[in-house]
This record gives structure tokens, C-alpha cells and sequence, in this order.
């Protein structure tokens, strides 16, 4: 302690002893606050005032109850802030207990929703997705680092149907539909969306919390199912090579994403294939054709019948390009599938594509067979009509028999009429 605090506070005590006024008294606080602003401690401010004690004791006027009133005054600045001190200390620990329990809280919560094998995220009043667990990164292909991820979603294949769906929620408390997603590597998800909307402060708004199933396997088999059948029963009936192709890019175009279908056929004379096309503007021929694809159908010309084989990217393996396929057992006949978007193929879509095969093998030799028994019915036709050149007056035309005869034919001459 500094010599000048021990003499004020001897000083002050003295002056109060014989005045024994409030003033004088006061004069202690005023102590207390200097002690507590130079850091004076309780302990020295203690040992001198017993010291001053000693001294004064015995003096006229000397009056314990007095002393004992102004130390009290002294210590009380500094008994204030060894209180909120310790207060302070006794709260600092408390909010660190909780904080330490929330983040223990925190750290299970994040354990128990990255465990989940369902898709799991939370977006706010926007719309902006401001979490979501490892399941939902891998379904998506796009890392938490990116978050928060605003409308519309860099996944969406079907941003209007999506938010039809999620505008639900403005009458509904739950939503359930299902989805395509499309994969950062580009391939498409099938999912099961459940949204759920939770009330929070008025002043943050409604937020959303909602889990996402994948169900591309399940989705892949009711589709090939359903493809099967419905190209199955579209091609038995087709007439012509660019029937069968627009036929099968309807049927691949959603269960595949597939944008463009072409064929090449060789003829047997081993002239130039012919090239039809479907999904594109426009007839190509084989000499017009891009030179890669050339090169992938004369690869797959070589190919067993039926084969199925992802052309893949030679500089991005595993992304494809599209799927090639020969039909027919003599390998004159090969079909190119396109994907809208290049992506790895996965043996769903395999499948798929050879049971697709299977019945566009059988409806290219169909179309051949009544390709054959129409240009056979027009030989017989023009064979069975009269010379084109008729004498005046006279003309001919062929006319299908009427039944009941049946089928027979019948050849009319009858005289022109003027």
C-alpha cells in the first residue's frame, strides 16, 4: 500500500472520531472507491487500520463501535466488486455449463440426423436450404460447403412442378410428392419428398424441415415395366422405320432422359447404310453423319445381336454419351440413343434398354416383312392393270374386291366419261 492511502485513511478516521458525522463517514466509501482504483487490496487495507487501532487505542474519544463503522465504509467499494466479481464468475460458469451442454446437444443431434439413411434438410421462409445431413449431399452431389442454396435449387429438373408442390404448404402443414432430381455428375434421382412445416419466432418465420427417400430403383422398375408394355404394344402395330424410332423416343425420353434416337441400316448389297432419325429436325444420311457417331455404329455392327453398350467420354470416364445397340441378328441394324445429359449409366438403365431391344428387334423385322408385302402388292398391282396407253374413250383402275368374295380382285373397264 502507498503511503499517502495509509495517512488520507488515517487522517479521515481521526476526523471522524471526533466528529462522528455522516460527512466524515463518507469520507471511508470515498477510500474504498481510491483503494479499488489503484488495486489496493482488502488484506493491506485491514492490516492498517488494526495498525491505526493499536495507536489510537486509549486516546480520548476513542470508540470502537465507531472504527469498526468506517472500516465497513472502506471495504464496502471493494466488497461490491469482490461480489459481482464473483457473481460474474459464478454466471460466466453456468453459461459455459450450457453452452458446453448445447454443443453436446448439438454435437448428437448432427451424429443422429447424418445417421439417417433418408435425405434430411431445413430451409427458412424463402425457401433457401440452410442445412442438410451427408444422405441429402449424397442423393444431390453438392456439398454443405454451398450452403445456403437458394430457389430454384441447382438440382431441379422440374422447377414448376416443384414449386407447385411446395406452394401446398401455404394451406397445408405436410407435403408429399415425388420428384426427379438431377445429380451433380448428371445423372437422374428419383425421390420421395416428405416437407413438413414448422412454426417459429414471428419476427423468423415458418421454417421447413423435410427428408427425402431415394426411390430411383423402385422407379426404375415400375418404368421399365410400364415402357415394356407400352412399346411393346405401340411397335407391334407400326408401319415404317420412323414409327418404331418416334415410338421409342417417347418411351426413353423420361425413363431414360434420352433426347434423340437414330438409326442405321445397312442394306444387303452393302451400299451405304440409310440413317432415320428421331427427336431431331430433318433426314441425315450416312456420308452428313457426325464422323464419332460413324465410328460407334460401325464398332457396333461388329457387336452379338442385342448387345447394349454405354459410349462413354474418352476424356471423362464413366460419363456417357449415349447407349448403342444392334437389333438384328445380322448386325445390319443399330440404334444410337442420346442422353440429354452426359452421365453414368447405371445397370437399371441397362436392363432396361435390352428388353427395349428385344421388342425393337422383333418390330424392325415386322416393318421389313410389311415393307416387303406392300412393295410385293404394288409389283402385283401394276402388273395386273391394263397398259397405260388405252384406246379413246376407255379407262382402268384396280379396286379390292367387296365382300363376301373375299379378298379376290377385280379388274373394271368401263367406258370414260365425258
Amino acid at each position: 500500500m502507498s503511503s499517502d492511502f495509509g495517512a488520507d485513511y488515517a487522517a479521515a478516521l481521526r476526523s471522524y472520531l471526533e466528529s462522528h458525522s455522516d460527512q466524515d463517514l463518507t469520507l471511508g466509501r470515498e477510500l474504498g472507491r481510491r483503494a479499488l482504483h489503484n488495486e489496493i487490496s482488502m488484506l493491506a487495507i485491514i492490516e492498517t487500520h488494526f495498525q491505526l487501532v493499536d495507536e489510537l487505542d486509549g486516546q480520548p474519544g476513542f470508540d470502537r463501535a465507531a472504527v469498526r463503522a468506517f472500516l465497513l465504509q472502506t471495504l464496502a467499494p471493494l466488497n461490491v466488486a469482490v461480489r459481482g466479481f464473483l457473481d460474474g464468475t459464478k454466471r460466466y460458469e453456468e453459461q459455459r455449463a450450457r453452452a458446453d451442454d448445447l454443443a453436446d446437444r448439438d454435437e448428437f443431434r448432427n451424429a443422429v440426423v447424418n445417421s439417417l439413411q433418408e435425405g434430411f434438410f431445413v430451409s427458412d421462409k424463402s425457401g433457401a436450404i440452410t442445412e442438410f445431413n451427408d444422405a441429402f449431399a449424397k442423393l444431390t452431389g453438392y456439398p454443405a460447403e454451398g450452403l445456403p442454396y437458394r430457389w430454384p435449387y441447382p438440382w431441379l429438373v422440374d422447377e414448376k412442378a416443384a414449386w407447385q408442390q411446395q406452394s401446398r404448404l401455404g394451406q397445408e402443414n405436410q407435403v408429399q410428392y415425388e420428384t426427379p432430381l438431377r445429380h451433380r455428375d448428371g445423372r437422374l434421382v428419383w425421390v420421395a419428398a416428405n416437407i413438413n412445416k414448422v412454426n417459429a419466432d414471428a419476427a423468423d418465420g415458418d421454417v421447413y424441415v423435410g427428408t427425402l427417400r431415394d426411390i430411383t430403383a423402385e422407379r426404375a422398375f415400375a418404368a421399365r415395366e410400364s415402357a415394356v408394355l407400352r412399346l411393346a404394344t405401340a411397335v407391334s402395330v407400326a408401319k415404317s422405320m420412323s414409327e418404331v424410332l418416334a415410338i421409342t423416343l417417347d418411351e426413353c425420353r423420361l425413363a431414360l432422359d434420352v433426347h434423340g434416337v437414330a438409326a442405321a441400316v445397312w442394306p444387303t448389297s452393302g451400299a451405304e447404310p440409310t440413317i432415320q432419325v428421331a427427336g431431331q429436325q430433318g433426314f441425315s444420311t450416312w456420308r452428313h453423319l457426325d464422323p464419332n457417331l460413324r465410328e460407334i455404329f460401325q464398332q457396333a455392327r461388329r457387336q452379338l445381336p442385342l448387345t447394349v453398350q454405354p459410349v462413354e467420354y474418352p476424356d471423362a470416364p464413366g460419363q456417357s454419351s449415349g447407349i448403342v445397340a444392334v437389333l438384328t441378328g445380322s448386325g445390319d441394324v443399330a440404334l444410337w440413343m442420346e442422353l440429354r445429359v452426359p452421365r453414368r449409366v447405371s445397370g437399371e438403365d441397362r436392363l432396361l434398354v435390352t428388353v427395349l431391344v428385344g421388342h425393337l428387334g422383333l418390330a424392325i423385322q415386322h416393318v421389313r416383312q410389311f415393307e416387303a408385302a406392300r412393295e410385293t402388292s404394288l409389283t402385283l398391282q401394276h402388273a395386273m392393270l391394263a397398259p397405260t396407253e388405252l384406246p379413246s374413250g376407255f379407262a382402268v383402275r384396280y379396286e379390292p374386291a367387296i365382300p363376301p368374295p373375299g379378298d379376290r380382285r377385280r379388274l373394271v373397264r368401263r367406258p370414260a366419261r365425258r
